[in-house]
């Protein structure tokens, strides 16, 4: 995440939007909302972080508030109002880890 200010409403479009892709087999999508609009990309690739992992989905969004990228890991693309967004701490450019191809 760069850049972005997420709010519970912004990441419960992203959310919905990328489910709603993975549903269609769709690679890109735009996603519009009242605080914000931008589009969505994703290859299907399958990316883990510890002990987590899911496809991953890139958003570029733009709004009054709020302007940057999101890169964000899907497990299911069954979408639930329940829905949990992990907050994910990225290594310092120093850190051997942050080479790492999940990155």
């Amino acid at each position: 995440m760069t850049g972005v200010a997420l709010t519970n409403d912004i990441r419960k479009e992203l959310y919905k939007t990328a489910c709603e892709m993975g549903q269609k087999g769709c690679e890109k999508m735009a996603v519009t909302h009242p605080d914000f609009e931008g589009t969505i990309t994703t290859d299907f690739s399958y990316c883990a972080f510890n002990n987590m992992g899911g496809v991953k989905f890139t958003a570029e969004i733009e709004g009054d508030n709020t302007k940057g990228k999101v890169i964000f890991l899907v497990t299911n693309f069954e979408y639930t109002e329940n829905g949990i967004w992990l907050p994910i701490v990225p290594f310092p450019q120093s850190h051997p880890a942050s080479k790492a191809q999940y990155n």
